[in-house]
């Protein structure tokens, strides 16, 4: 069947069961205890971070080759550099790997063989622009995503635009990176190019910083935590304490945050609820703030050029804007305010209270010039 001239279609494979050949990249472990502080150097690799029950580290780093001669292996495998040594209570883990393997990670993380219309995606993105989420939604979503909304619409329409397609003469290489670490481990991050996955509770400190990379997590609880993120992707089901710094970060997802400051910069956030003492201070970003939680008591965010989705829902808050030259859509109805006088003097714009007879949870206060602020009631999903 002739396809049209917008479809693409994504060979993407998970398993080979012919030709395979696999071969350890690094296979060590090391005994830890509370003291002891795990730091990784890495780029252009992908790793599942899983929690260790027996008071020790284990790194376990494989390939499998479909259909590759020895000397190509060989080849391959020279291109992956990686390394780790213990020196008293510091564990440290430094990966290189070249382009060519980060590119053909990617290749193959999906599910499927899939064919889909540019057309659809774009329509079925559009559609679900500044739609309700309630915080639970929010945390499946983040719990089953695969990086970005492209990705993520390929996965949940895979047996809409599934197509039967041989891939018995095509070569595969299958990476497998997986640590596992006590909760006792403190972590120091720095990664570029990386795909991590941390797929446990992590209550001990986390410093990070990364570039062009996605990081994904549980729950992250510790008042020391910093994140310099850069570009990339960010996920987190829940945040409870630290900073966190998002530099042109293209998707942000946080299920849940509270008693944490955050400072954005031309990003793009969702937050699913907000809750007891969380502070932003941003430079022309998106935000959607979902839900707030019925003991956030306030929440403060100032903001140059931002964009903020608000969901006026049955949880009763209230709400004061100060600044100026700043654009509002209430509910479909559009108004503006310029400065009153000369240069950027602020002023009350508006103010939205609890009704009398509901109680209110808490307050927004908004610090605001040159933004747009959306206030609409939700519908659910």
């Amino acid at each position: 069947m002739k396809q049209s001239i917008y479809s693409i279609v994504f060979f993407l494979i998970v398993s080979v069961t012919f030709s395979q050949t696999k071969e350890v990249m690094l296979k060590e472990s090391f005994k830890v205890d509370a003291n002891t502080t795990l730091n990784l150097d890495l780029e252009n690799v992908a790793i599942l971070f899983e929690e260790s029950f027996d008071g020790k580290i284990h790194f376990d780093y494989s390939m499998t080759f479909g259909r590759y001669s020895k000397r190509k292996r060989e080849m391959i495998k020279k291109q992956a550099k990686v390394k780790v040594v213990k020196k008293n209570d510091l564990i440290t883990l430094n990966v290189k790997n070249s382009m060519f393997l980060e590119a053909n990670y990617q290749s193959f993380i999906s599910i499927d063989s899939l064919i889909f219309s540019v057309d659809g995606f774009v329509k079925s993105f559009k559609a679900n622009k500044n739609q309700y989420k309630t915080k639970d939604s929010l945390v499946n979503e983040i719990k089953f995503s695969e990086g970005n909304n492209f990705r993520n619409f390929l996965k949940r329409n895979k047996n809409k635009y599934k197509k039967n397609t041989s891939f018995k003469n095509k070569k595969v290489i299958k990476k497998v990176f997986i640590i596992k670490v006590p909760q006792s481990v403190t972590i120091r991050l720095k990664a570029l190019h990386s795909n991590l996955v941390f797929n446990y509770n992590i209550h001990k400190p986390i410093v990070a910083h990364t570039f062009k990379g996605h990081l994904k997590f549980k729950k992250i609880e510790s008042v020391e935590n910093e994140f310099f993120i850069t570009n990339g992707v960010f996920e987190a089901e829940e945040i409870t304490g630290g900073s966190y710094n998002f530099k042109d970060v293209s998707k942000t997802l946080i299920g849940s945050v509270s008693n944490s400051k955050i400072s954005t910069e031309t990003s793009k956030i969702e937050v699913g609820e907000i809750s007891k003492n969380v502070k932003i201070k941003d430079f022309n970003s998106k935000f959607n703030f979902y839900n707030f939680s019925k003991s956030f008591k306030s929440f403060n965010l100032k903001g140059d050029y931002s964009k903020l989705h608000f969901f006026k829902n049955t949880d009763v808050y209230s709400l004061t804007a100060n600044g100026n030259t700043t654009a509002f859509n209430i509910n479909k109805q559009k108004f503006s305010f310029e400065p009153r006088k000369k240069g950027l003097d602020r002023f009350i714009m508006l103010e939205m209270k609890a009704p009398k007879n509901k109680q209110s949870y808490g307050h927004i206060n908004l610090n605001i010039t040159h933004g747009i602020i959306e206030i609409i009631s939700n519908e659910k999903e």
